[in-house]
């Protein structure tokens, strides 16, 4: 695992860190410390993350391309693409 930016001065903004997996990492639960440091005053925290299995799914090509339905006397065709 690991995080994107390394380190970072915190703002007057909201901050991101990006955690990157390999898809080798095992299934389960891990920590990371956050250090933090201002002037002589310093802390740290621990934050747990839990890595599930990937979700598995298909997407579909549909059967028609084309669609053909009656809208009272008329006729309406609707091509898919």
């Amino acid at each position: 695992m690991s995080a994107s930016p390394a380190s970072f001065s915190v703002q007057n903004s909201p901050q991101s860190l990006m955690l990157t997996a390999a898809t080798s990492l095992a299934i389960g639960n891990y920590s990371f410390v956050l250090n933090g440091t201002s002037g002589s005053l310093s802390g740290s925290t621990t934050v747990n993350v839990g890595v599930g299995a990937l979700a598995n799914f298909q997407i579909d090509q549909p059967l028609f391309s084309e669609v053909i339905t009656r809208f009272g006397s008329g006729i309406a065709s609707l091509h898919v693409v």
